[in-house]
């Protein structure tokens, strides 16, 4: 049956139920899922960064050990001359009475201390292997470097500490045989 004019329609109860927004309540949860996703993603935003410096340094130090290990393969005949050598004590630059080598290391040492790396340091070992009439050497080179780490959050509360920064020893090893002829 149809209204007639002018008299207001009446809706049942059950029919304005249907037809209500959203509740306070929904919309609470709403956020907080939100809100739970982009604490989510910006952990993921912190792990990455973390990560992409890290390779940065190890890309780093692994170029600046080939770039060693190149200038003593280039070297090659005076390959025993670089044993020893530590860019940490200058003394050891003194014992390199060959002048490509002593080049070789202060070149070096003067890369480690541009790379940006913190308290980079490197060294080199030279050692004979192989069948006794091969003269075969093993050639090592090494660099350590101090990583930067922060560190923040509840883990470190229980030791009284609410969050600052602390360094890591790192290191790349590059090795490689080579026979001089």
């Amino acid at each position: 049956m149809m209204p007639a004019a002018g008299q207001a329609r009446y809706l049942s109860k059950s029919a304005t139920w249907n037809e209500r927004g959203f509740s306070l309540i929904e919309a609470v949860i709403a956020i907080a899922v939100l809100g739970l996703g982009l604490v989510g993603i910006a952990g993921m935003q912190v792990v990455s960064l973390t990560g992409n410096v890290d390779s940065n340094d190890l890309t780093i130090a692994a170029n600046l050990n080939a770039d060693m290990m190149e200038r003593i393969r280039f070297n090659w005949r005076n390959a025993a001359v670089y044993n020893g050598l530590d860019t940490r004590n200058p003394a050891t630059a003194l014992i390199l009475a060959q002048p490509e080598a002593s080049g070789d290391y202060t070149q070096w040492q003067a890369r480690l201390a541009a790379s940006g790396l913190r308290n980079a340091y490197g060294s080199v070992s030279v050692t004979v292997t192989g069948p006794l009439g091969l003269t075969q050497q093993l050639i090592t080179t090494t660099i350590w470097w101090n990583q930067k780490m922060s560190y923040a959050g509840a883990g470190l509360a229980a030791a009284g500490a609410s969050g600052g920064t602390q360094f890591r020893l790192r290191k790349v090893v590059y090795s490689t045989t080579i026979t001089p002829t």
